[in-house]
């Protein structure tokens, strides 16, 4: 099986969703092919390179995700909102006659889910703390809230992959948050981040 591949300066971690606004001819294909194949691959790549090739993409860490809905903008733009299914590591790479890569891949175990961590874990005052803070930016952001309407703010590994989504860190660092080993490193920045200041993010 292939995917078609969406590259973008964007992190999405199992579980996150966005809204992208869709131009291009290419990726208007996509979208429409994406219903056929069952989704597509978001690749995120530094802001930094001008492009991704067929050679970059390979061996590359993506998220596999599905449209969830879409509409028109006020531009007359198609935008539609993606939800990352899993992670996926592309192994070879296909480009197209329009520039639309298309690559194989296999799934990647990210990181544990809330049944595999322990009731202590979960209920640590420390990460009880992130749940919280995270619940509040919802409350405060109604677009945010609305991209959730089944938000699991009782899940720490999916309240922690919205804080590395949502923060305005550099995208090598989020990239670096999408390794299966680590949720443990990432644990321990927010902790530090979130729970070391008295206000939530901005």
């Amino acid at each position: 099986m292939m995917l078609a591949i969406f590259p973008l300066p964007i992190v999405l971690l199992p579980g996150g969703v966005t809204r992208l606004n869709i131009f291009e001819p290419k990726y208007i294909r996509l979208v429409t092919e994406s219903y056929r194949d069952g989704g597509f691959a978001l690749l995120p790549y530094k802001q930094s390179t001008s492009y991704i090739s067929h050679t970059n993409a390979k061996s590359s860490i993506a998220a596999w995700v599905e449209i969830i809905d879409f509409n028109t903008s006020t531009d007359d733009l198609l935008c539609i909102d993606i939800k990352a299914k899993k992670l996926i590591e592309i192994t070879s790479v296909e480009s197209e006659a329009d520039g639309l890569l298309r690559g194989s891949f296999h799934a990647l175990q990210h990181w544990p889910d809330k049944y595999e961590l322990s009731k202590t874990a979960q209920n640590n005052k420390e990460n009880k703390k992130l749940m919280s803070v995270l619940n509040t930016i919802f409350a405060e952001h109604q677009h945010l809230a609305a991209l959730y309407p089944h938000a699991n703010e009782q899940d720490l590994p999916w309240v922690c992959a919205r804080f590395i989504e949502l923060l305005p860190l550099d995208i090598k660092d989020k990239i670096n948050f999408m390794a299966p080993e680590s949720f443990e490193q990432c644990l321990a920045f927010l902790h530090t981040t979130i729970n070391g200041h008295h206000n939530a993010p901005a």
